[in-house]
């Protein structure tokens, strides 16, 4: 083997062990540790839908962001949000979180409302989740949806995994 080869190697095994030295310390920089979670007892799977969980998708989050390329390979800033609704109008729609984030986001035409609903539908005080674009400092709403209430969801129910049908039946191949 070759003098080069060997340093290349050499080096590079030299510079994997120092950033995984590095990631592994990380965790030991923090000044207050999250203690372990202890296990409760488990729920039956139905009793609460994915996005309703805490910590689950994006939906479960209280509100947040996140980038992705849309369909001309551009770089998209996508913010999400989940609380009570505390102004409405044909043309905004103001949210305030648990923790007391609150923000207005803009509606227009190409907003949807779940269960084609109209925007004013909602009123103050409605919990909804909301996803859409942001642009500087203005957010722009995409979706607009109501959270299921309890006992709305039914066994085998799958509403929010947008390719199954809602009868607990996943799509396949069409057989001839």
């Amino acid at each position: 083997m070759g003098r080069k080869f060997i340093t290349g190697v050499a080096v590079g095994a030299t510079a994997a062990g120092i950033a995984g030295g590095i990631i592994a310390g990380v965790p030991a920089l923090a000044a207050d540790p999250a203690p372990s979670p202890t296990r409760s007892a488990e729920r039956p799977h139905t009793e609460r839908p994915h996005a309703e969980r805490p910590g689950r998708g994006a939906f479960g989050a209280l509100h947040g962001e996140f980038t992705v390329k849309d369909k001309d390979g551009r770089y998209v800033l996508r913010d999400v949000q989940r609380g009570q609704v505390t102004a409405v109008s044909e043309t905004s729609l103001t949210v305030r979180s648990e923790d007391g984030t609150t923000w207005t986001w803009t509606v227009n035409g190409d907003t949807r409302v779940a269960r084609n609903e109209k925007i004013t539908s909602l009123k103050a005080g409605d919990t909804v989740r909301v996803a859409g674009t942001r642009s500087g400092e203005t957010r722009t709403a995409a979706f607009v949806g109501k959270p299921p209430a309890d006992g709305d969801r039914k066994k085998g129910d799958r509403r929010g995994h947008g390719h199954w049908r809602g009868d607990g039946e996943r799509p396949g191949p069409q057989r001839s």
